[in-house]
């Protein structure tokens, strides 16, 4: 029987839960050896129009950096991302990382269903107490992905990844944590959009992870009609930066999170035969959401 861990460790919709979520239960700060920080990663999905999509995670990993230039925003943004030094006796080849070592989260591996992420939807998924600053993420990701479309499932094939051991890497600056003396927290956008590539009736994984603190970027929300229109809703910045979302089935709201500062477009397409439309110049700043107005799209 295939080991399906569904994204119920912990469901967050919208900042102000998780920061009341973080005095409960798994997120609790209680525990935390002195000197060092609870860190928290929280995945959520960027929507694409299958039934599922089940993502094969083996762990995660946070490296981190407790050396004196531990402050540098950008120290170490061109390392080689090698492992821990494994040398063996006789052995000349050093294959240690430039600084940190990489520090193994809690995480019950298993097969995610990423899609349940959307409209301001997120899971934690991997938890440890650390020391020093984190600087990145990786995630090993296993062989069992796969996507359910038209209630037919699909395997997911991996490629173009760096190494043979799977790993997807994710840079972080301050930007992209949210962190106090007692925790740490770092959000994860995995982007199917653009992450799954289908040729010949065949589908590939190429991950395309983008991380973001909610504290310190923009959101919007909104709705639309009909229901029948089958909306896409993308966020499109002056730098042609895209977030999308699949609004709700039911009754059409959505949420787009993770937004830095700027002026954007909000273009709603339709799948299924209404004309495209857009609302601009929807300015939007870190820590606040904008609320758009009701759409209703026509043929």
């Amino acid at each position: 029987m295939k080991k399906i861990v569904y994204p119920v460790l912990l469901f967050l919709i919208g900042s102000a839960v998780v920061i009341s979520c973080s005095k409960n239960a798994s997120d609790s700060n209680s525990g935390i050896p002195a000197g060092s920080q609870r860190l928290s990663v929280f995945f959520t999905d960027a929507p694409v129009s299958y039934d599922s999509v089940l993502i094969d995670i083996v762990s995660v990993e946070a490296k981190m950096d407790t050396t004196i230039h531990k402050d540098d925003d950008h120290f170490g943004d061109n390392d080689r991302d090698d492992d821990n030094d494994d040398l063996k006796s006789g052995d000349r080849d050093h294959d240690h990382d430039h600084y940190g070592t990489w520090v193994n989260l809690n995480l019950a591996a298993g097969k995610y269903d990423v899609l349940k992420l959307r409209n301001g939807l997120d899971s934690l998924v991997a938890q440890a107490d650390v020391k020093g600053t984190v600087r990145k993420i990786r995630i090993k990701l296993g062989t069992g992905s796969y996507l359910v479309k038209g209630g037919t499932q699909y395997p997911l094939k991996l490629i173009n990844m760096r190494n043979d051991k799977n790993y997807v890497y994710i840079n972080l600056h301050d930007g992209d944590r949210d962190d106090n003396m007692q925790t740490v927290k770092v959000w994860i956008d995995f982007d199917l959009g653009r992450s799954i590539i289908e040729r010949d009736g065949k589908f590939y994984l190429l991950p395309i992870l983008r991380p973001f603190c909610d504290r310190k970027s923009g959101r919007i929300e909104g709705k639309v009609l009909p229901r029948d229109a089958w909306a896409v809703v993308r966020a499109i910045s002056a730098t042609a930066d895209t977030s999308s979302a699949l609004p709700d089935k039911e009754d059409g709201e959505f949420k787009i999170r993770g937004l830095k500062n700027g002026t954007y477009k909000v273009l709603y397409q339709s799948t299924n035969g209404y004309k495209d439309t857009a609302i601009n110049n929807v300015v939007i700043t870190n820590g606040k959401e904008v609320d758009l107005p009701t759409v209703t799209m026509h043929k």
